[in-house]
């Protein structure tokens, strides 16, 4: 038999479907590395805002395109209606960023719902971002592609929090 033969029929003996032990499947270690990850964000997301409300606060000329805007637009509110008001921004912006923390601390912990709690509040962030953009005509692509970034890797995190809670729940982890 020729050496092509050979191959041919070495190529035809080879299974097409890999073995269930050959497939790759994401370690207990690599889950956990994607949850924390993932679980970062809204600790990121809750730092730079509070820079970005005492940068507005102090009325710097400066501020970080990313963060939370209805933190700002809620601040701004305060502040126009009343200064005095700003205070009282002031506490409901600590309370969001507050319960976004919380948020984080629980989706380390493979809560589903926090990850799926935190993406909700940035895609209504996203679209309180879309309101204040039309409304001053100027759109910031930085923020919208940190959003973006952030629910992504919230997703991801939140993909591997299910992996891993159904391989506990199994005794596989």
């Amino acid at each position: 038999m020729s050496n092509y033969w050979k191959q041919i029929e070495s190529i035809q003996n080879t299974p097409s479907a890999p073995k269930s032990d050959d497939v790759l499947v994401p370690t207990n270690e690599a889950l956990v590395r994607k949850i924390k990850v993932g679980a970062g964000w809204p600790f990121w997301i809750a730092g730079l805002s509070v820079l970005n409300a005492a940068l507005t606060h102090f009325e710097a000329p400066i501020r970080f395109a990313v963060g939370l805007v209805m933190t700002d637009l809620i601040y701004a509110i305060g502040h126009a209606l009343n200064p005095a008001l700003a205070y009282v921004a002031v506490g409901l912006d600590a309370m969001i960023l507050g319960f976004l923390i919380f948020l984080g601390v629980q989706a380390r912990r493979s809560r589903i719902w926090a990850f799926v709690t935190a993406i909700t509040l940035l895609v209504l962030d996203v679209g309180v971002q879309f309101w204040v953009s039309a409304e001053a005509e100027s759109l910031s692509i930085i923020g919208i592609i940190f959003h973006a970034l952030a629910i992504h890797y919230l997703v991801a995190g939140m993909l591997a929090a299910n992996l891993h809670n159904t391989r506990v729940k199994e005794g596989k982890a």
